[in-house]
This record gives structure tokens, sequence and C-alpha cells, in this order.
């Protein structure tokens, strides 16, 4: 499999994990509430059940794995 496919699936997957996280959201604020305030489970569980943090984190992992696959000039050069 050459690394433009391997690239495309990655995006893929991402897009897919973004979109289910989208919809876990709500489900993410219930689970940090369960937390002492403050704790560190409850902070973490709140930043996932942001929707603004959703799409900046799985679009991080993409390129985290486009510059491991294709490199750190090209992910620089894709951003």
């Amino acid at each position: 499999m050459r690394s433009i496919e391997i690239l495309q699936w990655v995006a893929t997957i991402c897009l897919v994990c973004a979109v289910m996280h989208t919809f876990l959201v709500k489900q993410l604020q219930h689970i940090a509430n369960k937390f002492p305030q403050g704790s560190i489970a409850e902070n973490f569980f709140h930043l996932l059940g942001e929707v603004e943090v959703v799409f900046g984190l799985w679009a991080s992992v993409f390129l985290v794995s486009f510059s491991f696959i294709e490199g750190n000039t090209a992910a620089i050069s894709y951003l």
C-alpha cells in the first residue's frame, strides 16, 4: 500500500472518530459530573466533552500521523 493510500485511510478513520466523538459529548459531560469538582478526571472528561475541542483533537491526531507517514516537512506544508 502506498503512503498516500495509508494517509487517506488515517484521514477517514480520524473523521469517523471525530463524528462519533461529537455524538458522545453529552455522555462525556455526564461522566465528568460524577467526579469531584476540580479533580484531574473531572477536568479530563470535561475537556473531552467540549464540542469545540473534538475536531481540533482529531485534527491534531491526523497531523501527527501525517508527519509520521510523510515526514515533518510535508505535514507542515499541508498545515
